[in-house]
Formats: C-alpha cells, sequence, structure tokens
C-alpha cells in the first residue's frame, strides 16, 4: 500500500509543477472520477472513523442521543461498540445533523457490514460530488491560464480521493459546499453563499470562519461602527453552541483534565508542547498544554478579527478563509489529522499566493504519504515540519489579497472579452 501511494502521490506532484494543456481538462476529470470509484474498494485502513460514525448511527436507532454520550452507552455486546476506537469511545459526536442524518440512513439494516457497505457507497458519491462541484467551479469562477493547476490541485488529490471514497471520512461533503460558497462569492451572491457554507457546517464546523468572512464582505456597516458588537455577538453564538452540543468541545479540546488531553493530542504542535513538558512532570505537562491552548485560541482569534474588518472584496474572502484554516490546523489543532487539509482546498484553489497553493500541495501528499507509511512518524517532526512551513510561507507574502484581487479582475476581463465576442 505504502509504495502505490507514493506513486499516486509522485504523479500529483509531477502534475502539479507540469499542469495537463487545457484540452485535456475532460481526461484529468475522468481519471479523478475512476480513481475515486476504485479507492472506494478499500476497507478502513489509515483510518477507524467510519466505524465511529456506524455507531453514533445505531445509537440513534436505540434512542440514545450521540451528541450526549459516546459508542460506550452501546451494549457491551454490541458488534458497532466493538469496532470503535479505544480512543473515541467515549467521544459524542462533533458533526452536525446532516452527518447525523447520513450515519442514521446508513445503519438501518442493524448489521455492521451491510451498514459499512451503503456509508462507503455514499462516501463514493460525496468524493464525486466533490469532484464534479469542483471542476465546475474551477472552470466558472478562474481565468482560463490557472484553471489546469486548479483542478491537478483539487480533483485529482490524492488526499481527496483517499480520505473520502476509500476511508469514508466525512468531511467531503462539507468541501463540496464551500466549493459552491466560493463560486457564489465569485457571483457576487453573499446571501446565498453565506446559505451554502452554513448548509456545510451541518455537516462539519470547520469551514466557520469562512462564514464569517462572507459576512464582514457583504455587510460593510458591520465592518464599521458595529464591529466590536458584531465580534462579540459572533463570540457568545460559539458559546452557546459549545453548551448546547457538548461534543463540539472535543473540536477545539478545552483545557480539561490530564487524561482527557493527552489522549487527543497527536502530530501537532500542541502535542510537541505537551510531551515536550511532560518530562518535567504531569503537572508541567498539562500546565504547557493550557498556556499554548490559551495564546492559539487567542492568536486565531486575533487574526479573524482583524481580517474581517479588511474583507472588501470576494479575494479578499478566499485569502482570508485561507489563512484562518491553515492557522487552526497547523497552530491551534490539539490533533492534526490528514484530511485536514481537504478543508483548504475551495479557497487555496482560487487563491493569488503560489506559496500558500504550494504548501496546500504539498501537505496534499505529504500527510497522506507519512500517515500510510510503514514507518512511525515521530510527533515532534511532523509538528515542527508543519509549523516551519507556515511561519516560512506566511512571512513570504503576507498581504497577497489587495493585489491579488486586481490581478484576478484584470485576468477576468481579458479572458471575458474574447468570449462576449465570441
Amino acid at each position: 500500500m505504502a509504495p502505490a501511494l507514493a506513486a499516486v502521490c509522485w504523479a500529483y506532484l509531477r502534475l502539479w509543477f507540469e499542469p495537463p494543456p487545457a484540452e485535456a481538462r475532460r481526461q484529468v476529470l475522468a481519471w479523478s472520477l475512476g480513481l475515486a470509484a476504485v479507492a472506494a474498494l478499500a476497507l478502513p485502513l489509515t483510518s477507524n472513523d467510519v466505524f465511529s460514525y456506524l455507531a453514533y448511527g445505531r445509537m440513534m436507532h436505540l434512542g440514545l442521543d450521540p451528541g450526549r454520550w459516546g459508542p460506550a452507552v452501546l451494549p457491551l455486546g454490541d458488534p458497532f461498540r466493538a469496532l470503535v476506537s479505544h480512543d473515541w469511545v467515549e467521544s459524542p459526536s462533533v458533526y452536525g445533523p446532516v452527518s447525523l442524518a447520513i450515519f442514521w440512513l446508513s445503519t438501518v439494516s442493524g448489521a455492521v457490514w451491510p451498514s459499512l457497505l451503503l456509508y462507503k457507497l455514499l462516501s463514493l458519491v460525496t468524493a464525486w460530488l466533490v469532484i464534479v462541484t469542483a471542476y465546475r467551479t474551477c472552470e466558472a469562477t478562474l481565468p482560463e491560464a490557472r484553471i489546469p493547476a486548479a483542478l491537478v490541485m483539487t480533483i485529482a488529490n490524492p488526499l481527496l480521493l483517499w480520505e473520502v471514497a476509500g476511508q469514508g471520512h466525512n468531511d467531503g461533503l462539507m468541501v463540496a459546499f464551500a466549493f459552491v460558497a466560493v463560486a457564489l462569492v465569485y457571483r457576487r451572491r453573499g446571501t446565498w453563499s453565506a446559505f451554502s457554507l452554513f448548509v456545510g457546517m451541518l455537516v462539519k464546523s470547520a469551514v466557520a470562519p469562512a462564514l464569517f468572512f462572507v459576512a464582514a464582505w457583504r455587510l460593510p456597516r458591520l465592518r464599521g461602527r458595529y464591529y466590536a458588537a458584531a465580534c462579540l455577538a459572533g463570540a457568545a453564538l460559539a458559546g452557546l453552541a459549545l453548551q448546547v452540543t457538548p461534543g463540539l468541545l472535543l473540536t477545539i479540546n478545552a483545557p480539561l483534565r490530564e487524561a482527557d488531553v493527552a489522549t487527543r493530542l497527536f502530530n501537532s504542535v500542541p502535542a510537541l508542547l505537551y510531551y515536550a513538558a511532560g518530562l518535567a512532570g504531569p503537572a508541567a505537562a498539562l500546565g504547557a498544554y493550557r498556556i499554548y491552548w490559551t495564546l492559539s485560541v487567542a492568536g486565531v482569534a486575533a487574526f479573524v478579527i482583524h481580517a474581517g474588518r479588511r474583507t472588501e472584496t470576494p479575494q479578499d474572502v478566499v485569502e482570508h478563509s485561507l489563512r484562518a484554516l491553515l492557522l487552526i490546523v497547523i497552530v491551534f489543532s490539539p490533533n492534526v489529522q490528514p484530511w485536514y487539509f481537504l478543508w483548504m482546498l475551495p479557497f487555496a484553489a482560487h487563491s493569488e499566493s503560489e506559496a500558500l497553493r504550494g504548501l496546500v500541495v504539498f501537505a496534499s501528499a505529504g500527510v497522506l504519504l507519512l500517515y500510510a507509511a510503514p514507518l512511525a512518524l515521530p510527533t515532534w517532526l511532523l509538528a515542527s515540519g508543519l509549523w516551519l512551513s507556515l511561519l516560512t510561507v506566511m512571512s513570504l507574502e503576507p498581504g497577497v489579497a489587495p493585489a491579488a484581487v486586481r490581478a484576478l479582475t484584470r485576468s477576468r476581463r481579458a479572458t471575458e472579452a474574447p468570449r462576449a465576442q465570441a
């Protein structure tokens, strides 16, 4: 498996450096759809999250609330419970009602393997939906010269093909709605774009920063005299969501008890600090984590607040969303999973920052290959590499958005004029 994934990742990087000609775009689409179907044949190999999904569906059929309790509340002999990872058996669902509906539908048979088969089929349909949506979005919004590279980044991305179609992660549906939202932003349909992002958040809440930037873009008064009140209202809504849905705490991993923290830290900067400070004892480890957690929350919030006030164009929405998601995954997130980099694809495909696009491309190939390789990669190595890469890229192009929107406007006008004449 590792050599096969290495070959796929190598082919992906070669396509990125030398994108196919414009007339070959349909071939890229056909290959992507076909490769997703091949990936769908894989069993859960690099992740067993799918068994947590099925357990949540099983809980709903038994009248148990997966937003309140983890699969541990299922009977001890339940076959769905038996396949859930020990690390997550106590964890309630962190997903929205759309995801829960899919989990419920997948488990109507009441048996594990028919449920897995149905869920994998739905995952393949989701992967196809993401591929087609990304293809149409890139064609409709990007200048002609940039479309091939954007298609390679998105629909030929091995991380997308493996994690959505192959391993069944529910991030795919959220990514599809984010692509639709980006297309609507460029069409200046802010209300529908916000609605699309909101529906995506009903799958998984990761794209919440993009919704904030869309609101700031379409409501100039909000960016002015009412901005402080709007930020406070947003914070209050986030706090209310955490109170109503306690499972969401797992997505931000608030500084809980030591045992809760230790089971959810891996491949991340917080994990690196936690285990390094652990050399001085458990109390030092937990203290270091709590300090970092607080500082990283404040840092991400400061970026979002600062960028929101400067979100004046569609391109600003894209650029700020991309940077916010990169900060959340690489700087803040207590655990860094490969499929988290799928969140950036709709925004990276439309970013004017070549360095940031390259970071997403190399992360897509790199984390997939390292995660699936037979050699265990030390957490500190992956965390340090991602963190230093982000710092390097952000220092190279910190203010790309203002120049980008002017360049994109000029290139779009240049391509639209010949089409209008034709």
